[in-house]
């Protein structure tokens, strides 16, 4: 059954999920019904934002509330692979390098640099409409007050009714702030201003939802050899304690001349062959993300890296960047590519943002880019659901560098756009850490040689050692779980632990607690066993002392009454003599036989006076003294 949103019916295809739905909602209330023109979204990459950019589209142009779309994206083939998402809409879409010179669409996609070497045409465009316009700032992270992107934004778009802001990584590496004039930023405990989304859809619920695959993070550490001036340094990522020394261990581990790249080149295609091999996600593919950099001999690192695959591999890896004019129609081939299409596609900053290639599964991030964004954006690629295929973990392998370890252990945490106190920003830049700063830096840094060690796996916001993970591996292998990751094992068996642990646990406090009722429906019973056989004694002693002074049944006057408590009492002592201990100390066999002996003593006494005169009737006789036999 069709959705409606704002009355307005949605295409019969479309199945909003529950977070699509609540932002609607919020935006409907902002700016539908209010009079707010800026809407700030977060939606993790995979999240289905495209989809809902198109929904509001399609709804304000149902509802007559604008004429004009204009699409804004970083590059051109999120403009060609938008404008192709929209169809499914119905929404023609303007999207290529020229201008739109007519108004037979719903609306344009643009680049931000087409925008900014157009911004007064656009403006004019915004006029021809009398402002009845939606502008779609897409991944707004790219836009600042203080670049011309941003300046070109604000400039072209200042009169449009409906503004919204799309992003999955809602910060900027540079501390400046994102198109200051639309979007908000409040004051935090620490003293920082944070950006105030309108609605933030999460990696964390996101993974919750099914929505996009949950990502391991194994990470490598390794020996690293190099040159420094004329002194040669052995160090680990563990043991350099600057960033510039990290920064030395993250060269050397980056050199194709060294054997850590090797290493985990090798890890990482094993692990695709392993998704391809046991699971049904027969074309799955790979990501190698690579440094911009050239070698000594001119030729792109990234070169260096197809060429380093091919030899390892066997795959003939697909090479995009920026300077070459068919990257755009090489990803889209790449992303349709079938079980012997090429398995991995190698990179610089072109696979890093907004690309949609729902195959890729693993990665490598082989970069020196430090920035959170960056790291976040490249996670982004492999965290695209498929439906109908099994099993969905993805693998993002990276350095034991500080930085990206920190940034993989809080993935799944939200993060806003935080511009940070200015001061405190200063101090950062000029510390090196651990309170060495200014190292000099003087002297020609040279890698010399590299060896590659698993430090161990991350995976949500959890360090697992190489330890369990080897063991995790063995019984992976020797029980037949290929496909299944390392860590969900480990999990698992951690589980299992902690409910047998829970169960045994359980089961000792059952017993324990049967057992103190046991031993308490024991003590009760002898108690009142015990009690039973106190009254009848106190009987048993009244009946004796009758006996002895001659009473019988007969009614007593004060005198005798008197008479029978002292006999009584006499009889007490005479049990407590021949047995060691009144009853207030006696065991309970020690009654007993008490009784028993009260029992003798009477028979006796019976048949010295003639025991057939007397009739025992325990009913008729008062019991007289109260103290302990």
């Amino acid at each position: 059954m069709a959705q409606s949103w704002s009355g307005v019916t949605l295409p019969d295809w479309f199945r909003p999920r529950e977070w699509q739905e609540e932002a609607f909602k919020i935006y409907q209330q902002k700016c539908i019904g209010g009079d707010e023109a800026n809407f700030l979204l977060q939606a993790c990459p995979g999240a289905g934002k495209t989809h809902f950019i198109c929904a509001v589209i399609y709804v304000l142009q149902k509802l007559n509330l604008i004429d004009w779309a204009i699409i804004c994206v970083p590059g051109d083939h999120l403009r060609t692979q938008f404008a192709r998402d929209a169809m499914d809409w119905d929404l023609d879409l303007f999207g290529t390098t020229k201008l739109c010179v007519v108004d037979d669409y719903h609306g344009e996609v643009v680049t931000y640099p087409q925008l900014d070497n157009g911004k007064s045409t656009y403006k004019q465009r915004i006029h021809k409409f009398h402002g009845r316009v939606l502008i779609i700032g897409d991944e707004i992270h790219h836009l600042s007050d203080e670049n011309s992107w941003g300046e070109g934004f604000t400039f072209a778009f200042s009169e449009a009714k409906y503004r919204l802001f799309t992003t999955g990584t809602p910060f900027r590496s540079d501390n400046a702030e994102i198109v200051g004039k639309w979007i908000t930023y409040e004051v935090t405990n620490r003293g920082d201003r944070e950006c105030s989304l309108d609605y933030r859809y999460g990696y964390d619920s996101a993974v919750k939802d099914g929505v996009v695959r949950p990502v391991v993070f194994p990470e490598y550490d390794g020996r690293f050899e190099y040159w420094k001036g004329d002194k040669i340094y052995q160090q680990s990522f563990e043991e350099a304690e600057t960033h510039l020394e990290q920064s030395y261990c993250l060269q050397t581990a980056l050199s194709i001349e060294g054997e850590w790249i090797k290493d985990i080149i090798r890890e990482a295609d094993n692990k695709l062959l392993e998704i391809r091999e046991n699971t049904n996600h027969k074309n799955a593919a790979g990501l190698i993300v690579c440094q911009p950099r050239k070698g000594k001999d001119g030729a792109p690192y990234a070169r260096k890296v197809c060429q380093l695959l091919k030899k390892l591999t066997g795959d003939k890896s697909v090479l995009v960047t920026y300077e070459d004019e068919k990257a755009s129609r090489l990803i889209e081939e790449f992303a349709v590519g079938d079980e012997n299409s090429p398995r991995w596609i190698v990179a610089i900053k072109k696979v890093s943002e907004g690309v949609s290639i729902k195959r890729l599964r693993v990665c490598v991030y082989a970069t020196n880019i430090l920035t959170r964004m960056f790291f976040e954006q490249v996670v982004g690629r492999i965290t695209r659901v498929i439906p109908n295929i099994n099993n969905q973990m993805a693998y993002m392998y990276i350095p034991r560098h500080r930085t990206l370890e920190m940034y993989a252990l809080d993935f799944k945490k939200a993060v806003a756009h935080i511009i940070q106190d200015m001061e405190e920003a200063e101090q950062l830049k000029s510390n090196n850490g651990n309170g060495k700063e200014n190292e000099s830096n003087s002297g020609l840094f040279l890698p010399a040689a590299s060896t590659a060690e698993l430090e161990g796996h991350i995976f949500d916001g959890e360090q697992h050692e190489r330890k369990l993970i080897e063991k995790a591996k063995k019984i992976k292998e020797k029980h037949g779980f290929l496909g299944t990751d390392e860590v969900l094992i480990i999990k698992i068996m951690r589980e299992l632990k902690n409910e047998v642990m829970s169960e045994t646990q359980r089961e000792a406090e059952e017993k324990e607690i049967a057992k103190q009722k046991q031993e308490e429906t024991i003590k009760r019973t002898k108690y009142e066993r015990v009690e039973a056989f106190k009254k009848m004694q106190k009987k048993q002693t009244a009946w004796l002392a009758r006996l002895e002074l001659g009473f019988d049944n007969k009614k007593l006057t004060k005198a005798e009454n008197q008479k029978l408590v002292d006999r009584i009492k006499l009889i007490n002592k005479r049990a407590a003599r021949k047995f060691g201990s009144y009853n207030a100390q006696a065991t309970e066999e020690i009654i007993k036989k008490k009784n028993q002996w009260l029992e003798e003593q009477i028979k006796e006494v019976q048949n010295r006076i003639r025991a057939d005169k007397f009739e025992y009737n325990e009913e008729e006789y008062r019991l007289y003294g109260e103290e302990e036999i």
